[in-house]
Parts: C-alpha cells; sequence; structure tokens
C-alpha cells in the first residue's frame, strides 16, 4: 500500500475535488486512499441502517459508488474506515435513543461495547459498507477509545477487564467482516499500550501504526510485528501540531522517516499519509506538499524537496520556476509554524505559547515569500486558482504575524482591519469553492473543543477583535 487518507468526516470538500485528488496521487505512483467518513463530527455517507447520521451533503450510496469505480479506472484502491468504537458519535448523535449508548461526554468517548444494540447497529453498518466497497480491507478504527463509564459496561467490568472487553469487540468486528471475505484492519495504538488485548486477536488483522512525532518510534512498529501482525505505517502530513501546512519542524521529518521504515521488514505492508480535520487548512494551498510526500512514499525515504519543486509547478503550474520562486517554496516547508503560536496568533492572544517568537521577523518572512509567489502569477498557466489559495494562504500567513505585533503595540489602524476583512472574506469565499457554501460547519464547530481546529473561524475572531481594539483606541 502506498497512499493517502482524507478525512470526510469532520468535514465534506467538494465532489470534484476527490476525483482530482485521485488523479493527482495516482499519477504519483500511489495505489490507495484510506476514506475516513465516520467520526465523533459526521458521517460522509447516507446509510440506510442508521437514518440521522449522515452530515450535510453526504454522498448517497450511487455517488459514492461512483466515486469507488473512478479511483479503480486510476489504479487506486478506496479502504473504508468505519469508527467501531471510538469516535462514533456519529452513531450516538442520530437519536435520543441512540445518545443513551454512549459512554462519556470527555473529548474522547466511545460507543457502550458491550450493549446489544451496539452491535447490532455496527454489524448493518459493516454490511452496508461491504457492500458499497469493493475492496479486501476495511479498517474498523478503534483508535483513542475512552470507555467504562456506560452502566452497562460498569457492570460487564465486575467480570472481565477494559483489556478483555476491548478484545471481545474486536472479536466480534473480526468475526463479521470474515463473513463478508473481508480483512480487518485498526489503528494500533491501543494493541501498543496493552499488549493483553491481542492474546486472542487473529493475525490476520492489519496494524495501522500512526506515529506522528518527528522522532518516530521504531519500537512501535517491532512490537507488532513480534507480536505477528502486518504493518501499514502511517505518518501525517496535517495533524494535531501542525495544522496549516508541514514543516520541517514536525511533519516533514516523520513523513521522511515513516517512509524510509516501510523498507525495514517484509511483513510492513506499505505507508499512507493521513490529512486530518481539513476545516485546518486550504485545501489547494496543500498540492506541492502532497506532491513531496508522495515523492518520499515511492523512494521510501528523505527526497530533497528542490527536487521535485522544479517538475511540480512545471506540470502543475505550467510554468518554469525560478531559483528564488523554489528559495520561497523552500522557505514555506522550513518556517510553517505549530499549531499553538499559530493559533494564539490567529485570534491574537498573548501567552506562553508566543514566546520566543519574534513577530516583526515572521510577518517580514512572509512578506518576502508573498512577494516572490505573487510576483510569479503572471506565468502561471494551469491551476490558476490553486496557485491563487497557495498565495492567499502566505498572505494571510504574513498578516497574522502583523496584526498580532500591531495589536501589542497599540497601533493597529483602519488600513490593518481592511486587509483583514479582505482575507477574511477571500477565505469565505475558498471555502465556498473547495466545500459547501450551506455546510453549518463552516463557522460553527460541531463540538467547542473543536473551535481550535477551525482556520476560519479563529481567523475572524482575530479580526473582531482587532476591531474592538481599533474602536477602543480610536
Amino acid at each position: 500500500m502506498r497512499g493517502f487518507m482524507l478525512d470526510s468526516a469532520r468535514v465534506l470538500e467538494s465532489r470534484a475535488y476527490y476525483r482530482r485528488f485521485i488523479d493527482f496521487i495516482a499519477q504519483r505512483g500511489c495505489d490507495t486512499l484510506l476514506w475516513h467518513f465516520t467520526d465523533d463530527q459526521g458521517c460522509s455517507l447516507q446509510f440506510d441502517a442508521l437514518n440521522g447520521c449522515a452530515s450535510p451533503n453526504a454522498y448517497t450510496k450511487d455517488q459514492l459508488r461512483e466515486l469507488i469505480t473512478y479511483a479503480q479506472t486510476k489504479g487506486i484502491m478506496m479502504i473504508p474506515e468505519l469508527e467501531t468504537l471510538g469516535h462514533t458519535r456519529y452513531i450516538t448523535r442520530a437519536s435520543d435513543e441512540l445518545a443513551e449508548l454512549s459512554e462519556n461526554n470527555a473529548e474522547f468517548t466511545a460507543i457502550c461495547p458491550v450493549a446489544p444494540r451496539t452491535q447490532e447497529i455496527i454489524a448493518a453498518l459493516l454490511d452496508e459498507v461491504c457492500e458499497l466497497f469493493d475492496c479486501p480491507f476495511v479498517h474498523v478504527g478503534m483508535d483513542e477509545v475512552n470507555f467504562g463509564d456506560h452502566p452497562l459496561t460498569q457492570k460487564a467490568l465486575q467480570n472481565k477487564t477494559q483489556s478483555q472487553i476491548f478484545a471481545d469487540h474486536l472479536q466480534f468486528l473480526h468475526q463479521h467482516l470474515a463473513k463478508h471475505d473481508r480483512r480487518m484492519m485498526m489503528w494500533a495504538d491501543h494493541i501498543i499500550k496493552d499488549t493483553a488485548i491481542a492474546a486472542e486477536l487473529p493475525r490476520d488483522v492489519i496494524m495501522a501504526n500512526w506515529q506522528y512525532d518527528p522522532i518516530v518510534p521504531w519500537q512501535t512498529t517491532q512490537t507488532l510485528l513480534d507480536m505477528g501482525f502486518d504493518v501499514v505505517l502511517c505518518s501525517s502530513m496535517i495533524s494535531h501540531a501542525q495544522t496549516l501546512h508541514p514543516g520541517k519542524s514536525y511533519a516533514l521529518p516523520n513523513l521522511t522517516e515513516t517512509a524510509r521504515q516501510t523498507r525495514e521488514h517484509d511483513k510492513i505492508l506499505g505507508s499512507i499519509v493521513t490529512i486530518w480535520t481539513p476545516q485546518r487548512f486550504l485545501h489547494d494551498a496543500l498540492w506541492p506538499a502532497v506532491d513531496y510526500a508522495a515523492a518520499m512514499l515511492k523512494k521510501q525515504g528523505y527526497v530533497p524537496l528542490a527536487e521535485t519543486l522544479p517538475s511540480f509547478a512545471k506540470t502543475f503550474y505550467g510554468f518554469e520556476p525560478s531559483a528564488t520562486w523554489i528559495n520561497a517554496m523552500q522557505t514555506l516547508f522550513d518556517h510553517t509554524p505549530m499549531r499553538r503560536p499559530w493559533v494564539a496568533a490567529m485570534r491574537l492572544e498573548t501567552g506562553d505559547d508566543l514566546q520566543g517568537i519574534d513577530l516583526q521577523q515572521e510577518a517580514n518572512c512572509w512578506q518576502e515569500v508573498h512577494d516572490v509567489l505573487a510576483g510569479s502569477r503572471d506565468d502561471v498557466t494551469d491551476n490558476a486558482e490553486a496557485y491563487d489559495t497557495l498565495v492567499l494562504m502566505i498572505r494571510m500567513m504574513r498578516h497574522v504575524w502583523l496584526r498580532l505585533l500591531k495589536f501589542n503595540q497599540n497601533t493597529c489602524d483602519e488600513s490593518l482591519l481592511a486587509e483583514s476583512q479582505a482575507i477574511e472574506k477571500a477565505l469565505g469565499q475558498t471555502w465556498d469553492r473547495e466545500r459547501f457554501a450551506d455546510d453549518p460547519r463552516k463557522m460553527t464547530p460541531v463540538f467547542s473543543f473543536d473551535e481550535v481546529n477551525h482556520l476560519l473561524l479563529m481567523f475572524t475572531q482575530g479580526t473582531e477583535r482587532l476591531q474592538e481594539n481599533i474602536c477602543l483606541y480610536r
């Protein structure tokens, strides 16, 4: 397996985008698209067995079948990921009756694994998934599970450990998928933390080992291999720690080392690059990064960015890039901020997350990158909208640091506010083009803890605070 994971559960991108993404990765030697279509925030498929779970603009079965068939014509296998224990609020939010199956109200929760109704629902959903996806694998999620609070679970814990209950649920999933002649995949984090869970688990289960830190611990993979499992290594281009664009402080070393480790053992089946939570980023600004990640997947290791950018610019944007342009793009990858300071800066907050950051230097850096990329706009002959989105992202980055600098200095003025409002408008228009204008998640998170994942919302909050500051000191 060599490919990517897209998160269509939290926010749906446009129908055209998914086809375009399939084309893009197929042209770069990939063969797999892991389709993460269920999560706490939503479900991007209209299930027959579960009314009320579908997100706005969710695919009908016929529509998704067309996408699956399209992917097959391009040599891309779409693997469905149905969350079956944790990340299952798409089920428990579907009705008041199903809400009673929820384990707790924590950020990471679960559906009660011992309730008979849970197994009925999951079995019915798996039946529909297997009927729809012509794929030998089904990914059942199973990451970040937090259970033990439901009355039925508490009763079960009087006779069994959490590990045993977890393992029983896995056995149920495995047996049900075997009826459909499907091989089970799952996230490996709980197996790594608690190897007792794996004691009775069949060894034909494929472990998707997600490790997103810059230093990728080989021992986690070795543990799974020693237990006899096949493993797929999973890196992340966009994750909880770096949310706007991959950079060398976090995502890039993770991508590089994960790709390299695929060579280490014949029971490593491949590598998948995950891209989480679309409301964090502008997808049309990520094509250079997707191209770069695909190059590392193909080589199974490090590739200098300067080697991929010239051919990418020529084939995707239609122009021969200058050395100055390549250097500016290198700065983007080298200097992309981590999530915590970036979120604080967008919201015009101060505090420890911004310690050590020279705001003037940041603003100057992104101004230089913006000037180079914007200066090459007339040379672009292909995918002009995508290029404009890339330039918009850089413009936003420059503005975020500059407005925070002026906010701290109490030197905000109407021209700064006008620029902030213009960028906010452009971000909204970009959402409408890339996604669905009527999606309520555009400005309203499903959960309050998700607010820090909403780029447009946080930028708007910063603009509002800027306006309040100008009024205060006017």
